[in-house]
């Protein structure tokens, strides 16, 4: 009779051991193939930053699992982006649709295709550290997938890319080049890409241009 109660509590440990194994095993292998193939790559992702990139230097990817968005986090300047984060605040809607032709592109691709996989969020964050600002683009499951699908040929996606930046010219507009010049507008006449100067007239003879 004195062993039976032994008996019980080395079962009861025995059971909540097994009820551990069984919760790590749930949280580690139950999870959907494709969050764990995302986990994987983000992790080795992050092992290469930073990296210099078309868009500023990447300094880290972060994965929020528990809510499926996967951040980057890029440190910039307004010169590799071509105009000020308060501009780029202002026309936002360019800057995303430009990103997204980005997306597609084969040294990006990669992990974007494990995020659309994984029906993740895709967030990209610019820091400019000489402003201490900072600029954030979402991008839903529904957007990568579509963006993915819908791959442009190089000259569906150079016009694009044009017409990017013709509007971005235009809306970072006036310019102040130097102490003489600004620029006023940027357009596109169908053969060439056009920029519209002013000069001070006061600082610059235009005689001298006879």
């Amino acid at each position: 009779h004195d062993a039976l109660p032994i008996f019980n509590d080395m079962r009861s440990y025995v059971t909540l051991a097994m009820l551990a194994v069984l919760v790590f095993a749930m949280n580690s292998c139950g999870k959907p193939k494709a969050v764990r193939e995302l986990a994987s790559k983000v992790e080795a992702t992050n092992e290469k930053c930073p990296m210099h990139s078309d868009f500023g230097v990447l300094n880290s990817v972060e994965y929020d699992e528990e809510n499926n968005v996967v951040r980057f986090l890029y440190e910039v300047n307004a010169e590799e982006l071509g105009a000020d984060l308060s501009v780029l605040r202002r026309n936002i809607n360019l800057l995303h649709d430009k990103m997204l032709l980005f997306i597609v592109d084969p040294r990006t691709k990669g992990i974007v295709e494990d995020i659309s996989s994984a029906d993740a969020t895709m967030v990209i964050v610019y820091k400019d550290t000489s402003a201490s600002e900072e600029l954030e683009m979402w991008f839903s499951p529904s957007e990568l997938k579509n963006a993915l699908a819908n791959t442009l040929s190089d000259r569906e996606r150079s016009a694009k890319l044009l017409e990017y930046e013709v509007n971005m010219g235009k809306a970072n507009c006036p310019v102040e080049v130097d102490e003489v010049t600004t620029l006023v507008d940027v357009r596109d006449d169908g053969r060439n890409l056009i920029y519209s100067y002013s000069l001070d007239d006061r600082e610059f003879d235009m005689s001298s241009l006879d």
